[in-house]
């Protein structure tokens, strides 16, 4: 399973509670941990004062950036000491966030990365992107989208293993999904959790009076298809489950929106994680539209883990153009 863990901080109280979990998932795991805080880019009229025939530098804001790095890093470190949890801090400098992160993750050679997200459904905050709407796009190693609503009360004190004791796994049968597959009941299986696996179908509302209708033949067809197909993709992931003894309950939900369908299932069966397949591709246009996924972690209030599939890498057996 995750080896090594990266846990990025802003500092904020939503990063701080991402990465304790990420350090409780880590010992779960037996895996390490590495803390990376990015600097914003320090601009030039922060960097320089104006005075009469001189330009001075001023080195104020990069010194209270690297005070911030110190103290949260820190804070993370003595998190993983008490853990006892391998740790390592990064701090980059003078890069976008999102950007320093996934550079870290690359570098680092981390298999997950956790990070905080405060999931707004406002239009202008996908327009905008929040740092974690560009690790998603970008990243193409699983990342831990940490909820606010998920945080830890401070009287809770329990190890990952224990939080994760339902996992969802949401399938379509495409190729991002089984993967996601894979890391959801490998998971569990590290973590000794159950697994339950939805397949949604999409909204379908026969037409009035259709018992009578000459396309009856074609919509009997039509649902027929649908529970056939729902049937096949939940079978290989319970089947997979079975292989490695986990659990697993499968749910074929339709009739509304699948990301509505997935968050109020997963509250209902009081899932403590969903586990989601995504394509991420790395142009705004595809965030604006808003893939399943992103309409998930939009509203849900469960840690999300998103598995990515790199739709740009060159596939086998054929070279890039």
């Amino acid at each position: 399973m995750y080896k090594r863990i990266l846990l990025a901080t802003d500092g904020s109280k939503l990063a701080q509670h991402g990465a304790e979990h990420g350090i409780r998932l880590a010992k779960a795991l037996g895996a390490s941990a590495v803390g990376v805080y990015a600097s914003p880019p320090v601009t030039s009229a922060e960097v320089f004062a104006f005075v009469p025939m001189t330009l001075v530098a001023d080195a104020t804001a990069m010194g209270r950036a690297a005070e911030d790095a110190v103290r949260h890093l820190g804070a993370m470190q003595a998190a993983a000491k008490g853990a006892a949890v391998p740790y390592k801090s990064v701090h980059m400098r003078d890069g976008a966030p999102a950007e320093s992160i996934v550079k870290t993750a690359k570098a680092e050679k981390s298999d997950l990365v956790v990070v905080g997200s405060h999931g707004r459904t406002a239009l202008s905050q996908l327009v905008l992107g929040s740092v974690t709407t560009r690790v998603l796009a970008t990243c193409v190693v699983p990342v831990l989208v940490y909820r606010e609503a998920a945080a830890p009360k401070p009287a809770r004190r329990t190890g990952a293993s224990e939080s994760y004791r339902r996992i969802m796994i949401c399938t379509d049968g495409s190729a991002a999904a089984k993967l996601a597959t894979k890391h959801g009941v490998d998971l569990a299986k590290s973590l000794g959790a159950s697994v339950v696996a939805i397949y949604v179908t999409p909204p379908f509302v026969p037409p009035i009076g259709f018992e009578t209708s000459p396309m009856m033949p074609a919509i009997r067809k039509h649902m027929a298809e649908a529970r056939a197909g729902a049937q096949y993709h939940l079978g290989a992931v319970a089947r997979r489950a079975e292989r490695v003894g986990v659990e697993c309950q499968t749910r074929h939900e339709g009739g509304m929106s699948a990301a509505r369908l997935i968050v109020d299932t997963a509250r209902r069966m009081r899932c403590d994680l969903i586990v989601m397949g995504s394509h991420g591709r790395d142009r705004f246009k595809q965030v604006l539209l808003g893939s399943v996924a992103t309409r998930v972690l939009e509203t849900c209030s469960t840690p999300v883990l998103i598995v990515r599939i790199d739709v740009d890498a060159p596939r086998r057996g054929s070279a890039r153009r």
